[in-house]
C-alpha cells in the first residue's frame, strides 16, 4: 500500500464498512468496532431541489432498521449577514445535524423528525417500549440507546 487516500461519490458506492477504535462522533460510545454504511438517494430538507446520494450509517439489524445520516451545514450557513453584504463564515464546516431514518423490509426510508417519533411506528407496543426506556434509563437522542430501543421494539412487534 502507498498510504494514498481515495474517495468516491456516494452514487458510485453501494456500501462500505469502517473499522477502528477512534470512530464516530464526539461523545459517542460504540459496542462494536465495525460500522456499516449504505448509500441512498434522498431528498434533503433545505438543501437541493433534486434528490442527492448520501451515505447512511446502519445502527442495528432487524426487520425495522435504523439509519443515521450526518447532515452537513446548509449553504445558508456558509455566509453570515453583515448588514448590506454577506461574509464567509469559516466555522460553518464544523456544524452538522443528525437525522434518523427507519426502514422496514422492502420499503423506502421514513424520516424520524424527532427520534421519539419511533413510538408512533410501534403504537400498539408503545407502553411496553416506554417502560423499557424508563427501566434501562435510555435516551432517544443517543444513537446507541435509540438502536437498543428499536431492537427491543422489533422483538415485541415480530414475536410469534
Amino acid at each position: 500500500m502507498n498510504d494514498s487516500l481515495y474517495s468516491l461519490p456516494a452514487k458510485s458506492v453501494r456500501s462500505f464498512t469502517a473499522t477502528g477504535e477512534d470512530m464516530g462522533l464526539i461523545n459517542e460510545t460504540y459496542i462494536v468496532q465495525k460500522r456499516e454504511f449504505f448509500t441512498h438517494l434522498l431528498k434533503l430538507k433545505g438543501r437541493h431541489q433534486d434528490p442527492v446520494w448520501v451515505f447512511l450509517e446502519q445502527l442495528n439489524q432487524g426487520p425495522v432498521v435504523l439509519f443515521r445520516y450526518v447532515q452537513q451545514n446548509t449553504e445558508d450557513d456558509l455566509f453570515v449577514s453583515t448588514g448590506a453584504s454577506l461574509k464567509y463564515n469559516p466555522n460553518s464546516y464544523l456544524k452538522f445535524k443528525i437525522v434518523y431514518y427507519i426502514k422496514v423490509i422492502d420499503n423506502d426510508l421514513a424520516l424520524l423528525n424527532k427520534p421519539k417519533d419511533i413510538l408512533s411506528y410501534y403504537s400498539s407496543q408503545s407502553k411496553d417500549i416506554r417502560d423499557y426506556i424508563k427501566e434501562n434509563n435510555l435516551n432517544y437522542n443517543n444513537a446507541l440507546d435509540l438502536s437498543f430501543i428499536i431492537n427491543y421494539a422489533n422483538s415485541l412487534k415480530y414475536k410469534k
